[in-house]
């Protein structure tokens, strides 16, 4: 119940079987526990100095309320473990942020609500198709993808010329853009190939103008 609440029904997880979650929740419990094994050899590697510390950098769902990594690594590891997990102190309305259950980790680090990620994201969630390319199974509301035009169904074939084989090449991809590039994708919807330019722009704030695109 848990799982399913820290990732909600919307989105991609919309309309999800019991088997779909049953496997989703299977692949992150794996995850986590060879994250946990993976953590303690590399700690034990060190020695038995007790001042030496690992750090450990993951999503907070991994380790929310004393579980996933932190859980799986208790079993394996007798010395001290404890989580640092960062909240926004104002939600998107910038009202304060006042109700966070201290059962939610050992310490928490208020932090401003981000706006924009350091480096853009495309906002739109893919599965392969062998030898056919990727298709687009959501698209995040006001994001790169959504003002692109690119829609649910969509079918990526190439970008920027690459061909768009797995989601490591899809991430690839966008993982060397900045804000201000643009990237050039070639799609099929239906039984038609369509050419689009994503245009890697930060949304203004409210009453300011939004920035001219490139021809």
């Amino acid at each position: 119940r848990l799982f399913k609440a820290l990732l909600g029904d919307e989105g991609i997880h919309a309309g999800m079987g019991e088997a779909a979650w049953k496997g989703m929740f299977e692949a992150q419990c794996t995850w986590d526990a060879t994250m946990a094994q993976n953590a303690v050899a590399a700690l034990k590697k060190s020695g038995d100095d007790e001042k030496t510390i690992l750090v450990l950098l993951t999503g907070s769902g991994h380790v929310a309320y004393g579980l996933g990594i932190q859980r799986q690594a208790s079993h394996l590891f007798s010395g001290r473990i404890a989580t640092l997990v960062a909240v926004a102190v104002r939600d998107e309305k910038e009202k304060p942020v006042r109700t966070v259950r201290a059962s939610y980790a050992d310490y928490l680090w208020g932090v401003a609500r981000e706006a924009d990620p350091l480096y853009p994201e495309l906002g739109a969630s893919v599965v392969v198709q062998a030898g056919k390319g990727m298709q687009i199974i959501d698209v995040e509301k006001e994001s790169v993808a959504a003002r692109t035009g690119l829609a649910v169904g969509d079918v990526l074939v190439s970008m920027d010329g690459t061909p768009l084989d797995s989601r490591e090449t899809l991430s690839r991809l966008v993982g060397e853009k900045k804000w201000g590039d643009s990237a050039s994708f070639v799609l099929r919807r239906g039984g038609e190939t369509i050419n689009k330019t994503a245009y890697f722009r930060r949304e203004p704030a409210d009453g300011e103008p939004a920035p001219a695109k490139k021809p």
